[in-house]
C-alpha cells in the first residue's frame, strides 16, 4: 500500500535532551481533537482546523524518563501527504510537541490508523526564540500592542504566547529597536527568532562626555541613530555598558565636553563574540 511505501521516506531520529532545559521555555498545549482513518501502520498527521493546513516541520514524540529525563523521536512529514510515520516502539503514551511550540500531552496513538489531530485553538500563537550566539542570554523585554483595540501586553524573551486573533505590533527593548507588524490567525504559529544582544564594553578613559551610536546592515554604510546619551552619567568609571544586535555595522560619535567636533570609529558586531571591548581615543 501506499502507506507502507511511505514509510520508507521517513526519518526518526532519537535522542535524549534534559527535561530541566525544556522547562525555561515552556510550551502551549492548544485545544485540539483526534479523528482516526483506518490503514495498514500506525501515521501521524497533524493540520489546523480552520484553514486546513499541515504542520509539518519540528513534530516530535517526548516521552519522559524516571530520571528526570526525557526521550524526544523527531517524525519528519511527508511534504506531499503531511503524514508521518510513528515507530512501532511508541507503544505508551506520549507528548506532541510542535513548531517549537505547541505541546499535546499524554497522546497515545491507535495502531492501524491515521492519527489526524485537529488543532482548534480560537487563538493564535507567537513564539521567540534566541538564534544561537556565543554571548549570555539575557531576557530581552518588550510590548505587543493590538493595532485595533490598543491592549498592550509584555513580553519576555525567550517566549511562547497566545494571543487572541488579529493584527499586532511589536516592540523589543534592543539596540537597535526590533519593529515588526504581525497578523496571528486561530491555531497558526507566527515563528520569529531573535539575536542574543552582544554586550559591549566602552573604555573611556580620556572622559568623553557624549556619544551618538549609529547602525548600517553590513556591508553597506546607510547610517541610522539608534542610541545617544551622556557616558557615566550615574557613576563615575570609565567603563561604559550597552547591549547591541549582532550582525550590524556599527559607527560611534563621541566628543568631549565643550567640544563640537565628533571623534568616530566603526565597528562590526558578530554572534562568535561573547563580548566586545572598544577604546575611545
Amino acid at each position: 500500500m501506499r502507506m507502507k511505501l511511505l514509510a520508507l521516506l521517513f526519518v526518526l531520529v532519537l535522542f535524549t535532551a534534559s527535561s530541566q532545559a525544556q522547562m525555561a521555555n515552556s510550551y502551549i498545549e492548544p485545544e485540539y481533537k483526534i479523528r482516526l482513518r483506518d490503514t495498514t501502520g500506525t501515521f501521524i498527521k497533524i493540520i489546523n482546523y480552520f484553514d486546513r493546513t499541515v504542520y509539518k516541520k519540528d513534530i516530535f514524540l517526548k516521552r519522559t524518563l524516571g530520571n528526570g529525563s526525557a526521550n524526544y523521536i523527531e517524525v519528519e512529514i511527508d511534504p506531499n501527504s503531511g503524514i508521518g510515520v510513528i515507530p512501532k516502539s511508541v507503544d505508551t503514551p506520549v507528548h506532541v510537541q510542535i513548531g517549537k511550540t505547541l505541546e499535546i500531552k499524554n497522546v497515545t496513538f491507535k495502531k492501524n490508523q491515521v492519527n489526524k489531530i485537529e488543532i482548534r485553538s480560537e487563538e493564535g500563537f507567537l513564539s521567540m526564540p534566541y538564534k544561537w550566539g556565543r554571548a549570555q542570554a539575557k531576557g530581552i523585554k518588550g510590548t505587543l500592542q493590538h493595532a485595533y483595540d490598543s491592549t498592550i501586553s509584555n513580553v519576555v524573551l525567550p517566549a511562547k504566547v497566545k494571543r487572541n486573533k488579529g493584527k499586532y505590533y511589536l516592540q523589543l527593548n534592543t539596540i537597535p529597536a526590533i519593529r515588526k507588524t504581525i497578523y496571528l490567525k486561530p491555531s497558526t504559529i507566527f515563528y520569529s527568532s531573535v539575536h542574543r544582544a552582544i554586550p559591549i564594553q566602552i573604555m573611556n578613559a580620556k572622559n568623553f562626555e557624549r556619544y551618538k551610536l549609529f547602525y548600517s546592515k553590513y556591508p553597506e554604510k546607510k547610517w541610522k541613530l539608534c542610541n545617544e546619551g551622556t557616558f557615566n552619567e550615574n557613576n563615575n568609571e570609565a567603563v561604559f555598558h550597552l547591549d547591541l544586535q549582532p550582525k550590524k555595522l556599527y559607527q560611534i560619535q563621541y566628543r568631549k565636553k565643550g567640544k563640537k567636533r565628533y571623534k568616530k570609529k566603526d565597528f562590526y558586531l558578530d554572534t562568535s563574540m561573547d563580548v566586545f571591548n572598544l577604546m575611545l581615543d
